[in-house]
């Protein structure tokens, strides 16, 4: 017999409970620059995405404002193959696809949408992804609901992707190799030569998902991809982090972005996103092209605070990010580290187990941080590991 509904949702809950799994939908109110209210205390923010601040920009909200005021509706009023498809969709694709450099852009939602809707769309049961250890939870939720085979390969371990590839590739007729070029949860790079290399010795298509680094490095911040010389048969950017609004970009080829038009079902059944976002990411590229202080303002507190991470050995040696992961022992030491720091007045995420192989808090740089938010985000940081080491004492 079925049980009731709310007897099952409260043992689940329990179960999650138990484990220091409980999520909390909690409310930040932002104050301007890299500022939130949480439970009526205000916190400086360093668990946004918003790398440049250009989800603040008086500009870019202006253009949203403007897009309204000139009459486009509220609601793009059904998805893009009903009514939703409006000229500023075909502006903004075009803007984008220009920017990049490539032959199309396609618009979606969300990157969750975008790399859900091309890899389930793409691939099928004849054929096989070699993917990252890290990739984000939308690349595996697409990998599962593809019907493809699936090979894991450590993180960064291209040794071992190598191998994977010259024992299953000829066993499949079409391939797919998708990798984040920066690891939201790591704050490490890909080596995009490689895996660029190794899709052209094996015949396999790559895929980049760009969504951390593209607005960052680069020429005009258009990605780790376009700083290395590399041009992957698929490439999805997102509006939602250096952009500073809402969506995502699946790049590449005319043919690719008509397919995934007729075929990718988080494109073709969701209701599309309205005019004034739209017009804000407009906004946000112009702004993008010409960012170069932003960019090398964010760096340079990326390198101060990087060195002072890995002289008091919690993080190694690694290539210059804005995304800083602090590995905690267990779920608990990770919410009681992000308590104590949110006592300091800064606000840092604890990322659990199984979201990641180990607890961590995530530390995330803004453009917007002056150096008297970063001294105190070092603070507070060396009280935390001072109070570690006495309790181990």
């Amino acid at each position: 017999m079925t049980e009731k509904l709310e007897y099952y949702l409260q043992k689940k809950l329990a179960v999650l409970e138990k484990a220091g799994l409980t999520r909390i939908l909690q409310t930040c109110s932002p104050l301007g620059g890299p500022l939130v209210e949480l439970a009526g205390k205000k916190l400086i923010d360093f668990a946004s995405h918003d790398y440049l601040g250009l989800g603040s920009d008086s500009r870019v909200i202006q253009a949203a404002i403007d897009a309204l005021s000139s009459g486009v509706s509220l609601g793009a009023g059904g998805s893009r193959l009903v009514s939703g498809s409006s000229p500023m969709h075909q502006s903004i694709e075009a803007q984008v696809a220009k920017f990049l450099g490539s032959e199309r852009a396609l618009y979606f939602s969300s990157g969750f949408a975008a790399n859900f809707g091309v890899i389930g769309s793409l691939m099928g049961s004849r054929g096989i992804i070699f993917s990252d250890q890290s990739n984000h939870s939308s690349i595996i939720q697409g990998q599962r609901s593809s019907g493809a085979t699936v090979c894991i390969y450590p993180h960064l371990d291209y040794a071992a992707l190598r191998t994977l590839l010259e024992e299953k590739r000829s066993q499949y007729q079409n391939a797919l190799l998708v990798s984040e070029s920066l690891y939201s949860m790591q704050g490490d790079l890909a080596d995009l030569k490689i895996l660029q290399a190794l899709a052209a010795e094996f015949g396999v298509w790559l895929m980049l998902d760009e969504a951390h680094s593209f607005g960052l490095y680069g020429s005009g911040g258009r990605g780790l991809a376009a700083q290395a010389g590399i041009v992957p048969d698929i490439s999805v950017i997102t509006a939602s982090k250096a952009l500073g609004v809402q969506g995502a970009f699946v790049c590449g080829s005319a043919r690719l972005c008509a397919f995934l038009a007729q075929r990718a079902s988080s494109f073709m059944y969701s209701t599309s996103s309205p005019s004034h976002l739209l017009a804000a990411i407009g906004m946000s590229l112009v702004l993008l092209a010409e960012g170069d202080l932003l960019r090398e303002r964010l760096m340079a507190s990326c390198a101060d605070l990087q060195g002072f991470l890995q002289s008091r050995g919690m993080i190694g040696e690694r290539a210059l990010s804005p995304i800083f992961p602090i590995l905690c022992a267990s779920n608990e030491e990770a919410l009681e580290r992000a308590a104590f720091l949110r006592s300091r007045s800064i606000y840092v995420v604890p990322i659990r187990r199984p979201t990641v192989p180990q607890a961590q808090l995530r530390i995330v740089l803004s453009a917007l941080h002056d150096p008297e938010q970063l001294s105190l985000l070092k603070e507070s940081l060396g009280e935390m590991l001072f109070e570690k080491e006495k309790d181990n004492v």
